[in-house]
């Protein structure tokens, strides 16, 4: 279908936008139309194609699957003016994980389409510290964390525990409040042996001084503004009992 459209709109066709997501494996984005690119007479939107009347710079062209498309640095731009933060956060990042981004490239994009639209909130998202998923429950908690207002958290991060020669690496992690999420899948984590070497994980967390929680992918799926708030929740309660506790350890102190 991608093929057959990005041809009928003839030479200089390119797929662009939600299509070329989808193509990328980056998201899911809901589209009546393909979406396409094209500088020619031919590209005239017609019935099942949205063509957007436009050259591409022969440095965001690429070809995948042989279907000629634009680059994901160009996608990212393409897509900032539409999608929320959180969303768009999750594309980055998956691109950013499978590899596909040029953040070079992706810079001067931004540079080039700097004021328009969307722009601005893709350039701050672009100037946080890289982080890379490794499965697509993790994809799916971080735009959760930007919904719930918390700190955005260290991702796979290694934590020293008692009587391992190697760290646990962590799905996410916030070092001040010394807590920790773990994001589990029913395809995962619901057999027996699974759950024991969880509950181990957590019990070593614990007695390094961690406090551990973990989000099913349903949960977050489906509810990601429940979610979000029960992230915001936990992470208030933790603040309050760290506070508590330098509180206590202040009068100790002060007692002496």
């Amino acid at each position: 279908m991608w093929l057959a459209a990005v041809l009928a709109c003839g030479p200089g066709a390119y797929l662009c936008g939600p299509s070329c997501a989808q193509h990328w494996a980056i998201a899911q984005i809901g589209s009546r139309t393909v979406h396409i690119c094209s500088p020619t007479r031919n590209g005239r939107s017609r019935a099942g194609i949205t063509v957007h009347a436009r050259r591409v710079d022969p440095r965001d062209v690429r070809i995948k699957d042989q279907i000629p498309c634009v680059s994901v640095d160009l996608v990212l731009i393409e897509l900032a003016p539409s999608l929320c933060e959180a969303d768009l956060e999750r594309i980055l990042v998956a691109a950013e994980s499978l590899k596909l981004l040029k953040r070079g490239r992706l810079a001067e994009l931004i540079a080039e389409h700097d004021g328009r639209p969307g722009i601005a909130k893709l350039a701050s998202l672009v100037a946080l510290e890289p982080a890379v998923v490794r499965s697509i429950n993790e994809l799916d908690f971080l735009p959760i964390c930007r919904l719930a207002g918390v700190e955005r958290p260290l991702v796979n991060h290694p934590i020293v525990v008692p009587t391992r020669p190697r760290p646990l690496i962590v799905d996410f992690v916030w070092p001040a409040l010394r807590m920790v999420v773990e994001t589990d899948s029913q395809r995962f984590h619901g057999d027996w042996e699974r759950a024991e070497i969880d509950r181990e994980r957590d019990q070593l967390l614990a007695l390094a001084g961690w406090l551990s929680h973990r989000f099913v992918r349903r949960r977050l799926v489906e509810d990601r503004e429940g979610s979000a708030e029960r992230l915001r929740q936990l992470t208030a309660a933790r603040v309050a009992e760290l506070g508590a506790a330098s509180r206590r350890s202040g009068s100790a102190r002060g007692a002496r």
